[in-house]
């Protein structure tokens, strides 16, 4: 849930590291994983390899390397050694408290199931066979050009060594503890945002810290809440034609300072500063992309990324969007679809006994849920509260359900009769 914006501020700031900035382990270690892993030196397999991760997170961190024979940019994910002792650990332990504090509330299936839901996010080998399905499903629905899933360098990769691929049928350069896989060229959506923030700030005069405070604040206020979720959000065009003249007035800035410094800076004067804005992402176009993607793997596919967090979504420099760390991904068979497709149209149509019956359909138990209009309205109205807008109208969509929705479009109508075609 963390990286959400569902959890309070507090547990946020003290949890947001474990998405992807977690202090590094000795890179001796990580070495010593890698060739223990592949039973032969690191230089038989790599050309170069960086001794500073590019990320850290709770499970293990990733550094850029390069392929030796093919000088593929690569890189490589290792594992920490204690890692699943811990975790199985913690998860045990609460679940043995909450027997002990709610012995009538049947919460051990919970659990045995966020056990199973995790196997794979333990053996790399698992998660590199779902980065080659989804990578090819992605390429397969005509997405390539708008997304890039990373290929794993397993047996079927064409950069994988010949003594590792064994005609296909080898393990590759992925094992239970290290997966080597596709350079993503690009940046963290998280990284690229707050790069964006601190110039906002600046321009302000503000902190960050300040700046955010302010727009909490704005948030807090339930009139100006209330104006801003009934406010449309720009389309993707406003925001090019936006962008455009941000980068105009860059140019504009720095040609006048160019033209300043080469005229009376040549005779003393104090140079100009040349600034460049950090050009935010077109929010709108991103968001389809995302929504499109995962609305295909979701409702085509049944199988889909169930960790999407700003984290794991990069912007690339050729413009596509960068999509990594598929070790939780789950699969959905067609019954379990079309439920999901069911919920969606009950919660568009706001029908509250419908939505009741879509959860039942799922396995869930819904207290007071007999799919009477009476015995439904409590629970439908708890779960619209966590709709953004309360409908589905453009990139609104019930937080719920994301990534629930139509592979074609994002708007309101497609998804009500994509959805009602496969009930």
């Amino acid at each position: 849930m963390c990286g959400t914006g569902m959890l309070p501020d507090a547990y946020e700031d003290a949890l947001k590291c474990l998405l992807d900035d977690v202090p590094p382990r000795d890179t001796a270690l990580i070495k010593s994983i890698i060739e223990s892993e592949f039973s032969a030196p690191l230089g038989d397999v790599f050309e170069s390899f960086g001794d500073a991760p590019i990320g850290a997170a709770s499970i293990g961190q990733v550094h850029l390397a390069t392929l030796k024979g093919s000088g593929q940019r690569v890189v490589v994910k290792v594992q920490y050694p204690e890692v699943e002792g811990f975790f199985r650990l913690d998860l045990l332990t609460i679940k043995t408290l909450c027997g002990y504090m709610m012995p009538d509330n049947k919460t051990d299936k919970m659990f045995d199931e966020v056990g199973k839901s995790f196997a794979s996010e333990f053996d790399y080998r698992l998660e590199a066979r779902n980065l080659r399905v989804c990578a090819s499903n992605l390429v397969n629905a005509g997405f390539g050009a708008k997304a890039f899933i990373p290929e794993p360098v397993d047996a079927l990769h064409a950069a994988c060594p010949a003594a590792r691929a064994q005609g296909g049928k080898g393990e590759g350069l992925c094992t239970q503890r290290v997966m080597v896989m596709d350079a993503v060229q690009g940046k963290p959506v998280k990284k690229v945002m707050k790069q964006v923030f601190a110039d906002l700030a600046a321009a302000e005069g503000k902190t960050v810290d300040a700046l955010m405070d302010d727009m909490r604040a704005e948030f807090e206020d339930p009139v100006k809440l209330a104006k801003m979720l009934n406010t449309p959000p720009p389309s993707e065009a406003q925001v090019r034609v936006g962008l455009l003249i941000l980068g105009a007035r860059d140019y504009a800035r720095n040609a006048a300072a160019a033209c300043y410094n080469y005229s009376f800076g040549w005779f003393g004067a104090a140079a100009k500063e040349y600034r460049w804005t950090t050009t935010p992402p077109n929010g709108p176009a991103l968001t389809r992309v995302l929504y499109q993607v995962h609305g295909h793997q979701v409702m085509e596919d049944g199988r889909f990324n169930a960790d999407p967090h700003a984290g794991n979504v990069m912007i690339c420099d050729d413009g596509r969007l960068g999509l990594i760390d598929y070790g939780n991904t789950p699969t959905l068979t067609k019954d379990e679809r079309l439920d999901v497709a069911r919920l969606i149209v009950a919660l568009d149509d706001k029908d509250d006994a419908a939505i009741v019956r879509a959860f039942t359909r799922m396995g869930f138990s819904v207290s007071g849920g007999d799919g009477t209009d009476a015995a439904a309205k409590p629970f439908a109205d708890k779960l619209m509260l966590f709709s953004a807008y309360g409908d589905f109208d453009q990139v609104s969509v019930c937080r719920v359900c994301v990534p629930c929705v139509c592979a074609v479009c994002v708007c309101r109508v497609c998804v009500c009769v994509c959805a009602r075609a496969c009930v």
